[in-house]
C-alpha cells in the first residue's frame, strides 16, 4: 500500500505545482493594474486634449481603430460631448459599424390599440408586460444616393443624421431622435392607425 501511495502522491505534487508557480502576487497584481489604468489615461487624456481638432482627430482615430476597448472610450467621449460636431462624428461612427438599434416605444394614449400591437408585431418586435414595443433594427450599408444608411435586411433608408438631430423612418414616417444626457435617443413619431404620438428611446452608449 506505501508503495503505491507515494507515487500517486508525487504525481498529484507534480501536476500542481505549474499552477503555484503561475499565480501573481498582490504586488504583481497591483502593478498590473496601475499599468492598465495609466494607459486608458493616456487615451482619455487624448479625446479631452483642449485643442479641439486634436481631441476630434483622436476620437475619430480611436472609432476606427478596431479595438473594442478603444472604440467604446471613444464613442463615449463622442456622446457626451458638449459639441454638436463631436456628437455628430460618434453618432455616425456607431450606425457605420453595423450597430444594432435596441429601440423601446411607448405607446401612451395608444396602450389599448390593437393596431400599436400589429404594428410592432408586423416588424417582428415584442410586447412587454408594461405594454410597451421593443425592436432591435439592424444597420445597413450607406447609401450615398439617398444620404442614410440602410437598413440590414431591406433597401430601405433607416437612419440619417445631423448636427441638429437623428432621423429613424419607421414605418416609413421619419421620426426625430436626440441624445439625452444618458447618451439615449428621445424622440417621438407615428405610426399607421395610431391617432396619437408614440415616444421612442434608444441607447446608444452602453
Amino acid at each position: 500500500m506505501f508503495r503505491l501511495a507515494f507515487p500517486l502522491l508525487l504525481a498529484a505534487t507534480t501536476v500542481a505545482a505549474p499552477s503555484v508557480a503561475q499565480t501573481l502576487s498582490v504586488d504583481e497584481i497591483r502593478a498590473l493594474v496601475t499599468e492598465r489604468v495609466s494607459e486608458k489615461d493616456e487615451y482619455r487624456a487624448l479625446l479631452q486634449d483642449e485643442d479641439p481638432e486634436r481631441s476630434l482627430a483622436a476620437m475619430q482615430i480611436m472609432l476606427g481603430s478596431g479595438d473594442n476597448d478603444l472604440q467604446r472610450m471613444a464613442l463615449e467621449q463622442g456622446l457626451f460631448s458638449p459639441n454638436p460636431v463631436v456628437q455628430r462624428t460618434a453618432l455616425q461612427s456607431f450606425f457605420a459599424s453595423g450597430a444594432v438599434l435596441n429601440v423601446m416605444l411607448e405607446p401612451g394614449e395608444a396602450k389599448d390599440n390593437n393596431y400599436f400591437q400589429r404594428n410592432i408585431a408586423s416588424w417582428s418586435g415584442s410586447i412587454d408586460a408594461e405594454g410597451r414595443g421593443h425592436l432591435s433594427l439592424l444597420t445597413g450599408e450607406w447609401d450615398e444616393a439617398s444620404s442614410c444608411w440602410l437598413y440590414r435586411t431591406s433597401n430601405g433608408c433607416f437612419v440619417r443624421v445631423s448636427d441638429a438631430n437623428v432621423m429613424l423612418n419607421l414605418w416609413n414616417s421619419w421620426w426625430s431622435m436626440k441624445l439625452n444626457e444618458s447618451g439615449e435617443l428621445t424622440g417621438s413619431g407615428s405610426m399607421p392607425n395610431v391617432a396619437t404620438a408614440v415616444t421612442a428611446v434608444a441607447p446608444v452608449a452602453n
